[in-house]
């Protein structure tokens, strides 16, 4: 046999790294391929590195729509979580149309249940000035239109009228029982029937002088008199009833020859905005009804400081509350409310006082986050709530 081979085993030396240069140490980059001279002309960028599920869970839950469902954000505190749901809203709101305005106006009818109103974004404040111009218009132009010759005509024509029905009906009654030797006697509390002597009504002790059957025969024609006497007072009532309702009618003429004008122009401007058209026909029929609010008659009373203060109380009843404006959004409203407490969420009602007693009326009514976050995202923390 051949004897064997021996064999022998070489350990595997480590290659030495190659040299690099300095050149090679950092990656460089050539500005001219750039189309912007710094980062800030660039825009944010859309996605947040880092948290793709975070990001998932948002768009799922600002697509579901229904009531009663919420997204909620886990994070420990300085983990960015507020920011990034705000940031991810403000985008998908950019998206969406501004919602409507609302808005609180006087129930005539019962100012303790005042009207909700909604407009189209920016439309709320423009009714609140509208409404504001119609009330000016009306105290400068209804006290001149009470003042002009045509009414004061047709006012004076209604009251001569009056005095002579009045006057032809009391010599109707007069001529009548003078025939019975009776006079009838206008006293500061309506007509007197007495008995009389040549036209003359009779003193008491005169009547003192006649014996009882000329008094009883007196009672007797002063008894069937009488009825006639209040029938003629019924027809005197029913002739100043009659002027009564000739000056209503004139008046509210008056003021609606002014008002439907100005009334037509603001309802052409809303048109299609029902609850507005309603609210308007509502004020009109209030100022036709409280003309005599709007006219001064009485220039001092004017110029006291108490009757202006009385006059813009008035005003205040034609007012518009505008609640909630978006006329300043280009998107949906993306609320934060970082502290989430029950005024600050549902709004508040303040109150004043009054000769000692608390009051309120719609104008105090003011809005809280859900109202401005109404057709929007609210975000609040959930462990404060």
């Amino acid at each position: 046999m051949s004897p064997k081979k021996s064999t022998t085993t070489k350990t595997a030396q480590p290659e030495t790294p190659a040299s690099l240069p300095p050149s090679a140490l950092r990656r460089l980059c050539d500005p001219g391929g750039f189309s912007f001279a710094t980062t800030d002309d660039l825009p944010d960028l859309q996605n947040v590195i880092g948290q793709p599920r975070a990001i998932r869970a948002l768009e799922l839950g600002s697509e579901v729509s229904g009531p009663g469902y919420n997204t909620f954000v886990l994070g420990l505190p300085g983990s960015g979580r507020t920011t990034l749901s705000r940031e991810y809203l403000e985008r998908k709101a950019a998206l969406q149309p501004p919602p409507d305005d609302w808005c609180y106006v006087n129930n005539f009818e019962n100012p303790h249940q005042p009207k909700a109103i909604h407009l189209p974004a920016g439309r709320a404040v423009e009714f609140r000035k509208d409404l504001q111009e119609l009330v000016v218009r009306c105290q400068r132009d209804v006290t001149r239109l009470f003042e002009s010759d045509e009414y004061t005509q047709e006012r004076d024509r209604i009251v001569n009228e009056l005095k002579k029905n009045q006057e032809a009906e009391f010599l109707r009654l007069q001529e009548h029982v003078e025939k019975f030797s009776f006079v009838i006697v206008r006293t500061p509390f309506g007509f007197v029937l007495a008995p009389a002597v040549e036209g003359k009504p009779l003193k008491p002790e005169e009547l003192e002088k006649l014996s009882s059957e000329q008094r009883n025969k007196l009672s007797q024609l002063q008894t069937k008199l009488s009825d006639e006497v209040e029938k003629s007072l019924n027809r005197l009532r029913e002739v100043e009833n009659n002027a009564s309702q000739q000056l209503s009618e004139l008046n509210e003429h008056t003021v609606l020859f002014l008002l439907s004008p100005l009334m037509q122009t603001l309802k052409g401007k809303y048109t299609g905005l029902e609850s507005v058209l309603a609210h308007l026909d509502t004020v009109q029929a209030d100022i036709l009804e409280h003309a005599d609010q709007f006219r001064r008659n009485d220039s001092s009373s004017a110029s006291n400081s108490g009757g202006q203060q009385a006059q813009r109380e008035w005003v205040h009843r034609y007012e518009v509350n505008v609640l909630v404006d978006n006329s300043g959004l280009k998107g949906g409203p993306v609320i934060l409310e970082s502290h989430p407490s029950y005024t600050n969420l549902l709004g508040r009602i303040e109150h004043e006082m009054m000769m000692g007693a608390s009051h309120t009326d719609f104008s105090m009514i003011h809005a809280g986050a859900l109202h401005r976050a109404h057709g929007g995202y609210l975000v609040v923390p959930a462990r404060d709530i």
